[in-house]
């Protein structure tokens, strides 16, 4: 009950020492204040300005329509004479108590009784087999992976075998002609040779791989009684193009596949920055304006620092946030 006592006896000579200097402010320090206020308003209001004067690309989408389109490459019939890779996809054996798994979990209680668990995991990596050969992939964020087999490439002339990512895919060698094409296939094992379907340059006679926007397509765009050049990459024959969605520029005069609306966003900048600034500015009109404003804010700065102390004494004597941490690991 003393102790109490005094607490609260303290507290109130806090506040009206606080109080007392109420009565001390003139108009001339409510002044001061305000014009303590300057400098974030430039900052804040040149922010603004700059904000709103940054030029932006601005750009409508339009339905335009294709007067005439040509192709770099068309789709022909390749006779491919024999195919290699020096690898091709198998499945190999996960070894057993190769993969450590390390978890940590880190509980937090706060002052209001709340808990949070967190749980963070690691895996070191696995270990696979395959016909007496054996290779390590890379470990991994979260758990280790429970499949007992995963996909490796295989070396047809070492037999040795590497990690496969789940991306990753087989490499092949086309004979064509007197010339070698490398491309990547989906299978397991390279195609067979034979005749096959490849985009070929239409001056050259070259052929490339498949897959892909494979084809450049110069176009020629009407729009408004206007004719523009417009060029573009497709993954199939341009002529079949009898329009477009694209993006115009009125000021630039042209066209794009994709735009993005920086103006948007810089005008929802300046409207923040703007806000702040009007905001800061009204209120330091308002404390010379107005001087009781002024001397309600000291009121409620002396009430806060009073309260404040007795809020920091109470807290020194109690813990309000408490935390726990644990680790495990395990091998799979």
């Amino acid at each position: 009950m003393g102790a109490n006592a005094s607490t609260n006896a303290s507290m109130s000579n806090q506040v009206v020492s606080g109080l007392s200097v109420v009565g001390m402010v003139s108009r001339g320090d409510c002044i001061a204040r305000a014009l303590n206020s300057i400098r974030p308003i430039i900052l804040f209001g040149g922010a603004t300005i700059v904000l709103l004067l940054i030029p932006t690309d601005e750009r409508k989408k339009v339905q335009v329509a294709i007067l005439s389109a040509e192709s770099s490459h068309e789709l022909r019939d390749v006779e491919v004479t024999n195919v290699t890779s020096d690898e091709e996809i198998v499945t190999a054996t996960r070894k057993s108590n190769t993969s450590k798994e390390t978890c940590t979990t880190t509980s937090t209680r706060n002052s209001r009784g709340h808990n949070t668990t967190k749980t963070t995991c690691r895996c070191s990596g696995y270990e696979y087999e395959y016909d007496g050969k054996q290779t390590t992939c890379p470990g991994h964020n979260g758990r280790c992976r429970v499949a007992s087999t995963h996909d490796v490439f295989l070396n047809t002339t070492t037999k040795d075998i590497r990690c496969k990512k789940n991306s990753e895919k087989l490499t092949c060698n086309y004979e064509i002609g007197d010339k070698v094409l490398s491309c990547t296939e989906g299978g397991r094992k390279c195609s067979e040779a034979g005749i096959k379907q490849f985009p070929v340059d239409v001056t050259t006679d070259e052929a490339k791989c498949p897959g892909g926007a494979w084809n450049n397509c110069k176009l020629v765009l009407d729009y408004n009684n206007k004719t523009y050049d417009f060029s573009k990459t497709h993954d199939a024959a341009c002529e079949d193009l009898k329009s477009l969605n694209l993006w115009y520029s009125k000021k630039k005069d042209n066209f794009k596949e994709s735009h993005v609306n920086f103006k948007l966003f810089l005008r929802i900048a300046s409207m923040i920055t703007g806000f702040i600034t009007a905001s800061i500015a009204l209120h330091s009109i308002s404390i010379v304006v107005f001087p009781f404003l002024c001397h309600a804010e000291n009121v409620k700065r002396a009430l806060n620092w009073g309260t404040g102390r007795r809020t920091f004494n109470s807290g020194v004597s109690g813990h309000t946030h408490s935390h726990s941490h644990s680790e495990t690991t395990s091998t799979i």
